[in-house]
């Protein structure tokens, strides 16, 4: 099945027009497959790509943005979900967000990344024009609160993002949080209840935020 994928990204498809290959284990070694075929082929078809449960960490990452900085496609869509980026891949999802004008609808959730990887990611977004939608849920900030305070600042001016999915382990950025979407008034806002049965007396607020 993968060997068929990256034939037909090589041959240039027409109907290719979205890559699952969720859980195909693919590793590092997949990604450069998958990201010197997009490299060489006109990728202008392809616009999800789904590679979440792969085992992909940083040097996968990094071919993948190579690719699609050195050549942009249509891609819209990307689930990079439950793989093992952790910041060094966060550094390249950055890089390729950057650059990008095309994505829309990124999906990063349990990555290992921690709040210096989301404090690249948010400061690439912060003049991005095309990303609309994002998660970071399960990742690993622990008590360290400068990932979100750059997504905050970044709120504040990018004008593009309309969802965020993020955990919130402060309750000051909660409310900051909450008060900078009231003062938008075209914004709409839901979270998620408390969950008490990940973090004792209910430190952490996973929150989705509905721009």
């Amino acid at each position: 099945m993968w060997d068929e994928i990256l034939t037909r990204v090589s041959n240039n498809d027409p109907t290719l027009r979205w890559i699952d290959a969720m859980c195909f284990l693919i590793g590092d070694e997949g990604c450069r497959q998958i990201s010197e075929a997009l490299t060489t082929s006109n990728n202008s078809f392809i616009t999800r790509i789904n590679l979440r449960l792969n085992c992909i960490g940083w040097e996968g990452m990094k071919s993948l943005s190579n690719s699609f900085i050195s050549n942009p496609s249509a891609m819209v869509e990307l689930n990079l979900g439950a793989n093992d980026l952790y910041d060094e891949g966060a550094y390249q999802v950055a890089r390729l967000l950057e650059s990008n004008q095309t994505l829309s609808k990124l999906t990063l959730i349990r990555c290992h990344i921690s709040a210096a990887g989301i404090k690249a990611i948010a400061s690439s977004i912060r003049h991005n024009h095309t990303l609309t939608w994002l998660n970071l849920s399960d990742n690993d900030p622990k008590d360290d609160t400068s990932g979100v305070d750059e997504m905050i600042s970044t709120l504040e001016v990018n004008p593009t993002l309309r969802y965020l999915q993020i955990d919130i382990a402060d309750l000051d950025q909660f409310m900051c949080i909450n008060n900078l979407i009231r003062w938008h008034s075209e914004m709409d806002y839901w979270s998620q209840s408390m969950r008490e049965d990940i973090v004792p007396n209910a430190a952490r607020f996973p929150v989705g935020i509905q721009l």
